[in-house]
């Protein structure tokens, strides 16, 4: 940490890297379904 107490961007990423070392980054498939659902379809 530095001396404000805010961590450096190098010691966030060494602890997410940590976290999905082990941890999938994926969604949850009936997360990804209902937000599907909730986007009316057209064209973007």
């Amino acid at each position: 940490m530095t001396c404000s107490g805010r961590q450096s961007d190098a010691e966030i990423t060494r602890r997410l890297n940590d976290v999905y070392a082990t941890e999938p980054s994926t969604l949850d498939p009936g997360f990804v379904a209902a937000q599907a659902r909730s986007i009316p379809p057209g064209n973007w």
